[in-house]
């Protein structure tokens, strides 16, 4: 009778960890799906719609070459700081391929001197505006 229920025991755990398995390749799978979909919405240039299946994707199967990507995108569509956001993060993963962190590790970099040459830039322009002294207009 132990016997018979260390067999039933065995059989549940090995039945858990293959719907564990079975879901887990499933979610992989269409993780890969947004992926797949997101870079074909990017090469045609609709980089709203690739950032969609990108963070679809990312949200299934959380990974860096999500964030890499829809950092790719947002920087296509000159949003900066949101493209500095998605590459900061991606750092934060493991498994990123060397030669695209590298590339991602210097992309951060060159937004963020972007950002600050920016930011001093409009400082400089408010500086400029607010000590301007107005000519007065001529007399007709």
């Amino acid at each position: 009778m132990n016997r018979c229920l260390q067999c039933m025991t065995l059989v549940a755990v090995t039945c858990v960890a293959s719907t564990t398995w079975a879901q887990s390749a499933q979610e992989v799978e269409r993780a890969q799906q947004h992926f797949q979909q997101g870079a074909e919405w990017f090469a045609g240039g609709e980089y709203a719609k690739a950032i969609v299946e990108f963070t679809r994707g990312h949200a299934i199967a959380p990974n860096a070459m999500f964030l890499y990507n829809i950092s790719l995108c947002y920087e296509r569509l000159n949003n900066i700081d949101d493209a500095l956001t998605a590459a900061e993060r991606a750092t934060q993963f493991q498994g990123m391929p060397p030669e695209v962190a590298v590339r991602n590790d210097a992309r951060v970099q060159a937004f963020r001197v972007g950002r600050r040459g920016h930011e001093t830039a409009r400082a400089i322009e408010a500086t400029v505006i607010e000590t301007a002294e107005v000519e007065p207009e001529p007399a007709p």
